[in-house]
């Protein structure tokens, strides 16, 4: 009985060990940006802690390649007015960029493979699907391209001048919370 105890004891403070070092080094931050590295190596921007006005995704944050923006991760950012993507993105979760309210324009590198924008909207790069629609973007009318069939959650949250939208004939899917 007496070397059970000890087994669990050496056991749970094992354990303990390997989860102190896994949530400090699964979590990080540089600069205004705190992130954590995927299973492949790469980054995912959890969120942004500054207050500038453009935002420029990096590339690569300590040497590894910025790959993802995850859910909520400039949710409230109430300052930005521009975020520029990088090439490197592969994956925007939905809701990475609501409740930003001064949100004018989005601009994604020529040479990433995954996203697009067009008229400051940010589509995936096939432009079927809706990610972003920046809330202070002016013009009170948007027609939706043909080639939209989804539109993400919370895509168009506090379009403040936004008044009406036409639907693309091909949309398919309209995620909740997308208004």
């Amino acid at each position: 009985m007496k070397f059970m105890k000890k087994s669990l004891s050496v056991v749970l403070c094992l354990i303990s060990v390997v989860m102190i070092f896994y949530f400090t080094s699964a979590a990080s931050n540089v600069d205004d940006f705190a992130y954590s590295t995927l299973p492949d190596g790469t980054v995912a921007i959890t969120k942004y802690k500054g207050n500038d006005k453009v935002i420029a995704i990096p590339d690569t944050i300590e040497g590894r390649s910025v790959t993802a923006i995850d859910f909520m991760a400039f949710s409230s950012c109430f300052n930005v007015e521009k975020i520029e993507i990088s090439k490197n993105i592969k994956s925007i979760a939905d809701g990475a960029f609501s409740n930003c309210i001064s949100l004018k324009s989005i601009e994604v590198s020529n040479d990433n493979a995954s996203f697009s924008v067009k008229d400051n909207v940010l589509f995936d790069k096939n432009m079927t699907q809706i990610i972003c629609y920046p809330a202070k973007k002016s013009g009170s009318s948007y027609e939706m391209p043909d080639s939209v069939e989804s539109i993400n959650k919370n895509a168009f949250s506090k379009c403040c001048f936004l008044e009406s939208v036409d639907l693309s004939e091909n949309l398919k899917k309209l995620s909740a919370f997308s208004f």
